[in-house]
């Protein structure tokens, strides 16, 4: 990859361009996939993020994406990353979510579009249903998310920061925060 990065005054620049795609997977192809780290699927992932890279015009996906949030496209952004090889609904929306946390823009999103920025995985399921927010976890992640954001409302709760400690929890603690629940009561 460093074939693709140039160093400029002390600052780095990317040489990247659209016609380095295919020997950018070449090399992927040679440490990703079977008999190596990764899976296939991995590959097409990163070159379809290379292509939608490449049409943008200082090739930044950062900038691109703060151009369609700020312009309150962010409805329309996640259907493009969604629309990207292997990219779907959970990764666009830890992208969003995660981009958004970050520069702390979420009291800039229109309420009725943050419901898009909340990844929906196996632990967030979790702890959703056992806090009482939904009552099945094999239930469509469309309705759970709708749960969690009213929840969220309702509460006053940053819709961003509960899904966010919902998975840290529980990918990090959850069988022990339950385990240990009844110790915690008075």
């Amino acid at each position: 990859m460093s074939d693709f990065i140039s160093e400029n005054g002390g600052e780095t620049k990317s040489i990247f361009v659209e016609e380095s795609i295919p020997t950018i997977e070449a090399e992927l192809k040679k440490v990703i996939g079977k008999g190596h780290v990764g899976r296939a699927r991995d590959i097409d992932m990163t070159i379809g993020v290379l292509k939608e890279i490449s049409k943008m015009k200082d090739y930044n996906i950062v900038n691109d994406s703060f151009s369609k949030i700020n312009s309150g496209h962010l409805i329309d952004l996640d259907k493009e990353l969604q629309d990207i090889t292997s990219i779907g609904p959970k990764i666009s929306s830890f992208y969003l979510r995660d981009l958004i946390c970050l520069y702390e823009l979420e009291n800039e999103i229109p309420i009725d579009q943050l419901k898009v920025i909340q990844p929906i995985d196996v632990w967030v399921k979790k702890v959703a249903q056992t806090i009482g927010i939904i009552e099945d976890e094999d239930e469509n992640p469309e309705i759970i998310r709708d749960a969690i954001f009213d929840a969220c409302q309702k509460a006053d709760v940053s819709v961003i920061k509960f899904n966010q400690g919902a998975w840290y929890l529980g990918a990090k603690s959850f069988d022990v925060l339950i385990d240990n629940l009844e110790n915690l009561k008075p």
